[in-house]
């Protein structure tokens, strides 16, 4: 169930050096705009946040970007982030790592946990940049020490694979755990996985569906998933409940989730928790099929099965 650790780039996400407030009457944009033609950085980095999200004012990407360059080369460090976020994401400009390392950079020398954190995803993943993981395991640290959430949930997938650092199940536990109480979906996710099989801790398959059960409330269809097949096969405190895992293998396949798919169709295959029905058993894994999933079930015509369900792997 664990999910790749990806760009904290949320544009207008809470920076370590403060909340951004915005105003959004015309009048004020009026102002805004005037304050920000005058060169105040501050106005210029509002400006920009009110064209991206449409506050007040149209939309345009494009004229956001423009401002928030203009913020960033006055030197600061929530618009340089907000800057390399744009780069990463290609929203207002084309898309661009190199330019996104390089203004991450720039505001992580002036300790903006954001950036500090994405630099630590772009050396995790060589992107604009070369991979090298004991480079992420530092920004990471540095953002972790201003205790941003994320930042604990990359120190855990650094720990659990053993990349930059020895691995070590107990300590990446520790540190997907701080995550996940501050509210870090894929940190919810890996915590329920490490729960499920007894990774760095005693497994507690209770436990994991509780943690399954936050990260899906919080929009996680893997933790969708991850539920029908906790409660498709139990486990120690946990009787299978078929009828459950129809459920929830349902409300992940709605979402578009391949491994789900499958899994559903396996239950109707077998006819658990559903009417057996070998033509939907087809149906829903030939969909599985056409969204990524590797192993579609064969024709009802075939003899041949597979018996697997699809779970979450690290």
């Amino acid at each position: 169930m664990r999910r790749s650790a990806v760009l904290c780039c949320v544009l207008f996400a809470v920076s370590a050096l403060g909340q951004i407030e915005f105003t959004y009457y015309p009048d004020e944009l009026d102002r805004l705009r005037q304050r920000a033609e005058q060169g105040d950085a501050a106005s210029q980095l509002k400006l920009a946040q009110a064209l991206s999200e449409g506050k007040g004012v149209q939309r345009d990407e494009s004229a956001a970007a423009f401002w928030m360059r203009k913020a960033a080369d006055r030197g600061d460090p929530v618009a340089q982030t907000l800057l390399g976020c744009m780069y990463a994401q290609g929203r207002g400009v084309e898309h661009d790592d190199d330019q996104a390392f390089k203004w991450f950079l720039r505001a992580a020398a002036f300790g903006d946990a954001v950036a500090q954190y994405n630099l630590g995803i772009m050396f995790l993943t060589g992107s604009g940049t070369h991979p090298d993981p004991k480079a992420a395991l530092d920004w990471f640290n540095r953002a972790a020490r201003q205790k941003y959430a994320p930042a604990f949930a990359g120190l855990g997938q650094l720990y659990l694979h053993g990349r930059g650092i020895e691995r070590d199940d107990k300590i990446a536990f520790k540190m997907y755990l701080k995550a996940a109480e501050k509210g870090v979906l894929s940190a919810q996710e890996n915590i329920a996985w490490m729960l499920s099989n007894g990774r760095g801790v005693e497994r507690n398959v209770p436990e994991a569906l509780k943690w399954n059960l936050k990260a899906a409330a919080a929009g996680s269809r893997t933790a969708e998933n991850n539920i029908g097949y906790i409660y498709e096969h139990g486990g120690p405190g946990l009787t299978p409940n078929y009828d459950e895992s129809v459920r929830w293998y349902r409300k992940a396949a709605d979402h578009g989730l391949a491994a789900a798919e499958y899994n559903l169709s396996i239950l109707y295959r077998d006819g658990r928790g559903v009417p057996q029905d070998l033509q939907e058993s087809f149906r829903l894994s030939k969909l599985a099929a056409q969204h990524g999933f590797p192993s579609p079930l064969p024709s009802p015509d075939d003899s041949s099965v597979q018996t697997a369900s699809a779970k979450g792997t690290p």
